[in-house]
């Protein structure tokens, strides 16, 4: 008898050690550790490592490189090989390009006064305005300079039909001189043209701008006219005509104040997005104004996620009566709010009012009138027998991170809740605010008189569940995460 059948080692299933290499798919120094233990391993991690393929539209090289045509075409012919080896291209699942980068192997060194300047350079792969044909799934643009070439002709460089999702960051239009509304191209007419198959589009810091003038802000009357007028001359008029794309997922975002005024005209005003399909929203509370009076975009939508963009206002100083908007399919309302006092507003606005949160009062009207757009401001109110959506989950994400580095402590209190953070301040709970939120869960739920089922909580610094007494009690609230469909990570 062989020692190996005499006294066998314990081994794990396969599949747990595949779940260890998943657990490290966003850190790809781990993932080349991992990729070295031994073949199987070798394979699950390179289905991480090669999933998000990342592009430069500029290469930096250093300027006095006596070699650089030499360096050039060796690059080339590197990603070249890429393409051709069916063992990295058939794990490429998308691609991220980035305005520029360092060319591979390329540290960046202390800067010196004589120290050599760069060399900028295209990526080779769109030197020639042609991209590699491909089966890439989802595409993802970060800065890139909308004037050049490179989105067109990387979305027609598709042979499967064309892109199924789309993430622009930091879009920015750019259009006429000022006083001079000539024609411009933006991301969607291109999406129009060329990705017709196209599900999933997320927008983040979507901008506008005019030759000469900077940013376009929602104040400035002319300019927004003169982009208005510059969207409807458009250089490939001939290629979109007649042809938009429809959405089942759409995200639009703004880590600073949107700029709605700006943001209607770039998204709403303009034929090329179809949202007779959407069923999953997610956007910014204070765009809540901008759904106002489109039913066609809200009439299909099954799960809404909202970005707390809240100004500092207590939820009681609210007006509600404009804010009411149609959501008859909706079935998962999912919070991410930096404040608890968020809450008590989202759920007024989405859910409706019940015995614990604020009524519609006589103050400003939710989000505030600034955003609030001539089209939005002008609509009619909702009729007499408007129903609010019976929502059945309601995921509340409570994301203190970006608040407590500010050194901005929501809800301060001689007797307070704590919720701890491995990385940070503790953050605290006002008592008598999470016995108000505590009786607000509670209020909407279905034992206490709502439409919800569950409620699902989720905390950047570990708040616990015993903070809501009663709706804890309830046995309907557990800790979960929320489905961020938005994260590429997840495509």
């Amino acid at each position: 008898m062989s020692l190996e059948e005499s006294s066998p080692e314990p081994r794990f299933p396969q599949e747990t050690f595949y779940l260890f290499i998943d657990e490290s798919s966003d850190s790809t120094a781990q993932l080349k550790v991992l990729s070295l233990v031994c073949k199987s391993w070798h394979i699950r991690a390179r289905e991480h490592l090669f999933r998000l393929f990342p592009i430069y539209q500029k290469l930096i090289l250093d300027e006095d490189y006596q070699e650089r045509s030499l360096r050039l075409q060796l690059l080339t012919q590197s990603f070249d090989w890429l393409l051709h080896d069916r063992g990295i291209t058939d794990l490429i699942r998308g691609i991220y390009v980035l305005p520029r980068g360092l060319e591979p192997g390329k540290k960046p060194g202390p800067l010196h006064h004589h120290a050599r300047r760069d060399f900028i350079v295209d990526h080779p792969w769109l030197q020639q305005n042609t991209f590699p044909p491909n089966k890439y799934h989802f595409l993802v643009l970060e800065g890139i300079d909308l004037r050049r070439r490179t989105l067109p002709v990387i979305l027609q460089s598709s042979i499967n039909g064309g892109f199924k999702r789309a993430f622009f960051k930091h879009p920015v239009i750019y259009f006429g001189n000022r006083g001079n509304s000539s024609s411009s191209e933006g991301p969607l007419e291109h999406l129009a043209a060329h990705a017709p198959l196209l599900e999933t589009l997320c927008i983040s810091n979507f901008r506008a701008e005019e030759g000469g003038g900077g940013v376009i802000q929602d104040r400035d009357t002319a300019s927004l006219n003169n982009l208005r007028q510059a969207l409807r001359t458009l250089r490939i008029k001939d290629q979109v005509h007649g042809k938009s794309v429809t959405l089942k997922q759409f995200m639009l975002h703004d880590e600073g104040i949107p700029r709605n005024r700006v943001l209607e005209i770039l998204i709403f005003e303009t034929p090329y997005l179809n949202f007779a399909n959407l069923e999953y929203l997610a956007i910014d509370s204070t765009s809540i104004a901008l759904l106002v009076g489109r039913s066609h975009v809200l009439r299909n939508v099954k799960h809404l996620s909202l970005f707390d963009k809240e100004p500092d206002y207590l939820p009681d100083v609210w007006a509600y009566r404009k804010a009411q908007i149609s959501l008859p399919s909706l079935t998962t309302l999912q919070l991410i709010l930096r404040r608890f006092q968020a809450l008590l507003t989202l759920c007024r606005v989405i859910l409706g009012p019940s015995d614990v949160v604020c009524g519609s009062g006589n103050g400003m009207e939710y989000p505030g009138l600034p955003f609030y757009t001539s089209f939005t401001q002008q609509a009619p109110p909702p009729p007499s027998s408007f129903a609010y959506p019976q929502v059945k989950h309601l995921h509340v994400c409570f994301d203190f991170s970006k608040e407590a580095r500010k050194g901005a402590v929501p809800a301060l209190s001689v007797s307070r809740i704590g919720a701890t953070s491995s990385s940070g301040p503790t953050v605290t709970l006002d008592a008598n605010l999470a016995s108000r939120i505590d009786e607000t869960l509670y209020s909407y739920l279905d034992e206490g008189g709502g439409p919800l089922t569950s409620i699902t909580l989720e905390s950047s610094h570990d708040l616990p569940l015993r903070s809501f007494v009663q709706t804890n009690n309830s046995g309907k609230l557990r800790s979960d995460k929320g489905y961020d469909w938005w994260e590429t990570r997840f495509w």
